[in-house]
């Protein structure tokens, strides 16, 4: 979905977030709380959270004088759209979370004690060259 404007996300609102990080087609928010919300494009993985949806396409554009183009591609699937958290259980007891970081189709969380969770796929290009 095109955004052609800066739009409020409601559904993040009030959880006092303290770090962003944009991927590729995701978007991870680390909270004080040090909870990791997750939304967008969840190939591979990136979200670290389950977004299966059986229910079909919901329509981002409800609001018609949002919309700027008529033909832009607006389904799309409302557990990628929302923002939610990842199961902290997926994290060792106790971890504190102090960043994050976004790529491709790659997350990855740094925890107070230098420790690394990463998640998603990880995308290596390589360019030949003959001499």
């Amino acid at each position: 979905m095109d955004v052609k404007r800066p739009r409020f996300n409601a559904d993040i609102s009030g959880k006092k977030v303290v770090k962003i990080a944009a991927g590729g087609m995701h978007v991870l928010a680390l909270t004080a709380d040090g909870l990791i919300y997750s939304w967008g494009v969840n190939d591979q993985g990136a979200l670290g959270r389950d977004t299966r949806w059986e229910g079909g396409l919901k329509d981002m554009d409800d609001d018609s004088e949002d919309s700027d183009d008529d033909d832009a591609d607006s389904g799309m699937n409302p557990k990628e759209a929302t923002p939610a958290a990842i199961n902290s259980d997926f994290f060792h007891p106790g971890t504190v979370l102090v960043d994050i970081a976004a790529a491709d189709s790659s997350s990855f969380a740094l925890t107070a004690e230098g420790r690394v969770y990463g998640w998603g796929t990880f995308r290596v290009s390589t360019c030949l060259s003959v001499v």
